[in-house]
């Protein structure tokens, strides 16, 4: 599933959730980097909560999730006192259960329950909470989430009425510590399995100026190295993840050429770093401006159109206006597989299309005509 169809599908369960109080807990399973983490984020910034990630395959006693009790004074700076109306909170649970209310007050005043930053904060006002790596939970861990997620409550305080749940993890084979969850895990939560797609990290990756235009060239043009799995001998193989981190080397250190591929071949594997070496020469024999200008393509083969498909569209997103010298441009579109004519579209701004098409009203129908039928599958 993608991962524009997967977060609609999270936020319909979500929004169930809080409106019926029953914990379905939605939970994207995929393979490791391909933007989990990102679209319980994104959901958290739409609806205005603060945002916490608890890795639950890193814990390995509930109490450093749900919290503990102590006596005053004792606490570290890390942990948060709850107080106010969740003692009073505590205080009343212990009255109706039998306590003469001095003594309950006592008790609660000389206790109290140190929770972490997250589980605290999820009492206290809505939040969206994104339990990570649930594959990789403790039978220990596993069976306090499970508490949770039945209770909606970290120890005696009840979550705020509109604090969202939802877990991400991986699945067995995604990597080898990956494991199937069990039974009773199953049975409190909802699998949304994701998949990488180099469209949707495309448009991620720019929305967000996130990775290297160059870099997404090459994925547009070699999809299968968006992600795949560690190949034996392999020390690393290529993820969203891993791109990001190369990108980011990229951009910082400033670097070129033969750097920017041995950094690609440490964070991506050397067969991935192997393809980019050939893509970055082919692309070095593209002539965006003869080709924008004549519209002619010395070289038919896949590689070498789908590089001038990039180098075009970034020669023409670069300029500020559309320039009546690329008189070439309708012939070069036209000359385009349609798979290629759309790699080629993705990757220019919108301002540059309506530029085109008013330049060329015979592409009218061709550009916008496909944008709107992609649009709408």
């Amino acid at each position: 599933m993608r991962a524009s169809e997967v977060k609609k599908h999270v936020m319909q369960e979500l929004t169930v959730q809080v409106t019926t109080g029953e914990m379905n807990v939605p939970t994207i399973l995929g393979p490791q980097g391909i933007g989990k983490t990102a679209i319980s984020v994104e959901i958290a910034y739409e609806v205005g909560h603060d945002w916490f990630r608890i890795n639950v395959g890193d814990a390995d006693d509930p109490t450093s999730i749900t919290g503990v009790p102590v006596p005053r004074g004792i606490l570290e700076d890390r942990t948060i006192i709850i107080a106010g109306a969740m003692q009073d909170e505590a205080t009343e649970d212990l009255v109706s259960k039998g306590f003469p209310r001095n003594k309950a007050v006592k008790k609660i005043e000389s206790m109290v329950w140190a929770l972490n930053s997250s589980a605290a904060a999820a009492c206290d006002h809505p939040c969206t909470l994104l339990f990570d790596d649930i594959d990789k939970a403790s039978g220990a861990i596993a069976k306090g989430l499970i508490g949770l997620f039945g209770s909606r409550t970290f120890r005696d305080f009840k979550l705020h009425s509109q604090t969202r749940l939802m877990c991400a993890g991986n699945r067995a084979g995604d990597d080898i510590l990956g494991e199937d969850l069990s039974e009773s895990i199953l049975g409190r939560i909802t699998i949304y399995e994701m998949t990488a797609n180099v469209h949707d990290f495309a448009e991620y990756a720019r929305r967000e100026d996130s990775i290297d235009e160059s870099i997404i060239g090459f994925l547009l043009a070699n999809d299968k190295h968006l992600h795949r799995q560690l190949e034996p001998g392999e020390l690393a193989s290529p993820s969203p993840r891993s791109w990001k981190q190369a990108s980011d080397h990229k951009r910082v250190l400033g670097l070129k050429g033969k750097a920017v591929a041995d950094i690609i071949g440490r964070k991506c594997g050397k067969a991935t770093s192997k393809e980019w070496v050939a893509w970055t020469d082919v692309l070095s024999k593209v002539d965006s401006k003869e080709i924008l200008e004549t519209g002619a393509l010395p070289d038919a083969s896949g590689q070498f159109v789908y590089a001038a498909c990039y180098a075009v569209a970034h020669y023409v997103n670069k300029t500020k206006t559309f320039s009546k010298t690329w008189k070439g441009f309708e012939k070069f579109v036209n000359t385009l597989p349609s798979e290629m004519r759309m790699a080629f579209l993705v990757q220019l701004r919108q301002s540059k299309i309506n530029a085109a098409v008013k330049a060329f009203p015979g592409l009218g129908s061709l550009l916008l005509g496909k944008i709107v039928g992609d649009a709408s599958t």
